[in-house]
């Protein structure tokens, strides 16, 4: 009896599990149908948007490639126009890279050969410097001696200069002061004319003399010395005081020295004696006295 009960209850119990077991099955298969449902009108609400969006891009894509056709024949019609000018661009780039390569090729030229010209100037200086540094003693050595002959040569005319001024005075006065002598018809000597001298004052004008004296005085400026006929004589300075601080002397006087000016030197020796010749009561200058300064 016992086992019976058992039997039931545990029949019960199983009877009690499946159907709680198929309520669940079918709960479990409600809410998966839901769930596929939902997933569905997901999907299908998802599907269609996409569409709608692929056929924005479709539209999209299709208007750019109509924008790239129109591009391109732009482009390809400015290409047909700009050949012209490109061709003659090139043209004109090709002629000013070769000037501008000539003109670099010139000036590289013309650097070379300043350098070339320097550099060979500079060795054939130091050749000729090298090949007369053997001379160069020597040259310094006949320089000092010329300088010393110069100026010796330079006191030998000064002081033959000043013995000429000496002997020409001597000799004036001995004219002016020798008595008369009474000659023996039978011893007649031979007549001798002593040149006569006299003496000018400051230069005037255009070069001329106007006053003249027989005697040094401190007024006389020139010495002076008379032909013959008293027509024509040449004259030269009584001494450089005299002369330094007269205007126009130059007409009278050449002392034109590089090394040495008139108000600098201390004495002077005569080239060449001027010239006047007598017109009126007018003595003209022909000719300047030519004379060599000396510091």
């Amino acid at each position: 009896m016992k086992s019976y009960v058992v039997l039931f209850l545990f029949s019960f119990c199983l009877c009690i599990v499946g159907c709680e077991a198929k309520q669940a099955t079918d709960s479990s298969s409600i809410k998966e149908s839901q769930v596929i449902a939902s997933v569905n009108d997901i999907v299908s609400s998802k599907t269609d948007s996409l569409g709608k969006c692929i056929e924005n891009l479709k539209e999209k894509i299709e208007n750019q490639n109509v924008e790239i056709s129109n591009l391109n024949a732009e482009i390809r019609n400015l290409k047909k126009d700009e050949k012209g000018i490109s061709y003659w661009w090139l043209i004109g780039t090709a002629m000013f890279s070769v000037f501008i390569s000539a003109l670099l090729f010139v000036l590289l030229f013309v650097v070379w050969m300043k350098k070339k010209y320097h550099f060979l100037k500079e060795v054939r200086g130091f050749e000729k410097t090298k090949s007369n540094n053997g001379k160069e003693a020597k040259v310094r050595l006949i320089e000092k001696e010329l300088g010393q002959l110069k100026n010796e040569q330079f006191k030998l005319m000064t002081e033959l200069s000043n013995i000429k001024n000496k002997v020409d005075d001597n000799q004036c006065r001995v004219v002016q002061e020798q008595p008369k002598m009474v000659v023996s018809k039978e011893v007649m000597p031979k007549e001798v004319k002593p040149t006569k001298i006299g003496y000018f004052g400051m230069v005037k004008g255009e070069g001329f003399f106007n006053d003249v004296y027989t005697s040094n005085q401190d007024e006389c400026r020139f010495k002076a010395w008379y032909n013959d006929t008293e027509t024509e004589a040449e004259f030269e300075p009584v001494n450089l005081n005299r002369i330094r601080s007269i205007d126009g002397i130059e007409k009278a006087v050449d002392y034109k020295d590089d090394e040495v000016s008139l108000s600098d030197a201390s004495s002077f020796y005569v080239i060449a004696r001027g010239k006047v010749t007598k017109k009126d009561d007018l003595w003209k200058v022909e000719s300047p006295v030519e004379i060599k300064l000396k510091r």
